[in-house]
């Protein structure tokens, strides 16, 4: 029987953007992606940079996605919902920048 849930995770945001079709060798393994819209994290909790997780956005969701990220400042803590390890809902829970505001 097919898990229908959902995985949910918690992070705070490190970067956003497009990217290109590539590959790399990553600890001795090829590497290969699609391009597409991406979006970094530290999962909420974590201190470590190899806890660092970079997810692909739905196609049908990247519009809506990017144009809510590029109103929020990186370090904003993010809900993502993720099918299949693919980012299909995406929440801004706190943005710093918003409740600091730097003169």
């Amino acid at each position: 029987m097919k898990n229908l849930a959902k995985k949910r995770i918690f992070g705070i945001l490190l970067f956003d953007n497009f990217r290109d079709d590539g590959s790399a060798e990553i600890n001795g393994q090829l590497i290969k992606w699609q391009a597409g819209y991406v979006i970094t994290v530290l999962p909420y909790g974590e201190r470590r940079a190899e806890s660092i997780r970079k997810y692909t956005v739905a196609s049908d969701i990247e519009q809506k996605a990017s144009e809510l990220l590029s109103t929020v400042s990186w370090g904003a803590l993010l809900e993502l919902r993720l099918d299949n390890n693919k980012v299909i809902e995406l929440n801004v829970l706190s943005d710093w920048s918003a409740d600091m505001p730097i003169d």
